[in-house]
């Protein structure tokens, strides 16, 4: 096997024998959570806490160690990988996990705010989501009474909003509630399914319900996307699984879906594409629609920011869709003598094998054809990377992250480059690579505070761990994927 590797050591060969593992279980044993805990009388510094506790790396590890510092690098050649874009799509990969209540506050920390201020206060809008779903809680029998009755907006109005009981973020959205649904999911559902032009961080969950609101019925697709003004870029992320029954049924479902019909092709794709997971199609789908009117809210016209697609596990493939969607987009507009969409990355960690082969062929070729860069991170062994086995294939190149101490957290990540897609090791058999971050979370005994410290395995600390080291051996060959001076 021919092998150009940035560093000396070997890791250990991949073991020769499948395990028949579901993937489902497999990537679902390493979600996250997706709603946040509190109540209207949470105060600054509780808020914080809640929101540092659902993160999978807080800011004081993010790849500038700034809560405030987004040292993005968008000086990178066209289709090249980049460790300063690798580590920092990682961070948000790992942390949209959190979705909306802790990763938006994090965004608009870090500069993905409307310059004229009017991009919600996610801060505030988790505090106030938390207190509607309480007091939606206590009085459910009621509020159900008051909406057959048409009374449910004015008692809200009167008792929660002309009161202050409700914040800033709450009293926004009541400007366009109807009274005619259960509070607390319109609330959500204004939250993260409803685009506003002004945002610049918005998110995006692929939930539907009964009319009254309460009864889940499917999707758990989850994005955000968001803008940063000030390095003129867009970055959507996509949540990786978590272990619930939607979306182990998203991993069950096996069957492929043709891209190559007439009804795909008015979808955004058409003749050429070939096939992709059935699963993987349809958790996508859930939030296309309202990615696409987010996609035209956040470019606005004439300004042409560059564009950056990234997620772990679930998350990975889905962004890979999204980029098949976007490539054949920048082709028909190539075509047509338009200004193509600036797609400049797609950084996938933990991805499962989306497509068959003509999928893959088209996907790389369009890429290559614009300039696209196309990262997969493979951390080690990392058994979600092997599946589904059997007629699929990966997308672009994998660079496949290493320690040369395998089991320990000392600093000696390594990475790995194969000459040919038939050159990477086919099988890999650790869920225990699989993690997004790769820290492990803990709690002061005397402050409270959560402490983090180095976990075994994990994509962002191994990523993290090659950036650093990068920017300090300038003369190694890991040098050459950072591509930013100081």
């Amino acid at each position: 096997m021919n092998r150009s590797r940035n560093q000396s050591s070997t890791p250990k060969a991949a073991r020769a024998a499948a395990l028949a593992v579901c993937f489902s279980v497999a990537a679902g044993a390493c979600g996250g959570a997706s709603d946040p805990i509190g109540s209207a009388e949470q105060q600054d510094t509780e808020t914080d806490f809640a929101r540092e506790a659902m993160l999978e790396v807080p800011p004081e590890l993010s790849p500038s160690r700034s809560a405030t510092e987004f040292d993005f690098c968008t000086d990178v050649p066209p289709g090249k990988m980049d460790l300063n874009q690798a580590a920092w799509l990682s961070f948000f990969a790992a942390n949209e996990y959190a979705h909306y209540g802790y990763i938006g506050p994090l965004l608009k920390d870090y500069g993905f705010d409307d310059p004229d201020g009017a991009t919600l206060d996610w801060r505030q809008c988790a505090i106030d989501r938390a207190s509607v779903k309480d007091v939606q809680s206590e009085q459910e029998a009621t509020f159900r009474a008051m909406i057959d009755q048409g009374i449910l907006r004015d008692h809200l109005l009167t008792e929660y909003i002309e009161t202050d009981e409700w914040g800033s973020c709450a009293q926004r959205w009541f400007d366009e509630y109807d009274g005619l649904t259960l509070p607390a999911n319109a609330f959500k559902t204004w939250l993260v399914n409803n685009p506003k032009p002004y945002n610049y961080v918005e998110f995006v969950s692929g939930e539907q319900f009964t009319a009254h609101g309460q009864v889940y019925q499917a999707g758990s697709t989850q994005v955000v996307v968001a803008r940063h003004p000030a390095k003129n870029i867009i970055i959507a992320a996509f949540r990786g699984t978590e272990f619930e029954w939607n979306d182990l049924a998203v991993d069950a479902g096996l069957i492929k879906v043709s891209l190559d019909t007439p009804d795909m092709a008015e979808a955004g794709w058409g003749p050429g594409w070939g096939k992709v997971h059935h699963g993987f199609f349809d958790a996508y789908r859930a939030v296309d629609l309202e990615a696409q009117q987010l996609g035209d809210a956040l470019l606005e016209e004439g300004a042409q920011p560059e564009v950056y697609l990234t997620g772990h596990s679930l998350g990975a493939a889905l962004a890979t869709i999204l980029a098949s969607r976007i490539l054949e987009k920048i082709e028909r507009q190539v075509a047509a003598g338009e200004t193509p969409f600036a797609l400049r990355g797609v950084y996938t960690y933990g991805s499962p094998r989306v497509g068959n082969e003509q999928f893959v062929t088209r996907f790389n070729e369009l890429a290559e054809k614009h300039g696209v860069t196309v990262a997969r991170f493979r951390n080690g062994d990392d058994l979600v990377t092997n599946v589904p086995k059997f007629f699929y294939d990966h997308v672009g190149t994998m660079f496949h992250v290493v320690e040369d101490l395998p089991g320990t957290v000392e600093a000696d990540s390594a990475l790995w480059l194969y000459a040919s897609y038939d050159d990477e090791p086919y099988w890999a058999t650790k869920i225990g690579d699989h993690p997004s971050g790769g820290l492990h979370r803990s709690y002061s005994g005397t402050t409270g505070d959560p402490v983090w410290t180095p976990a075994k395995s994990g994509y962002y600390r191994r990523i993290d761990e090659l950036y650093v080291r990068s920017r300090v051996e300038a003369e190694a060959s890991i040098g050459s994927f950072y591509h930013c001076a100081d």
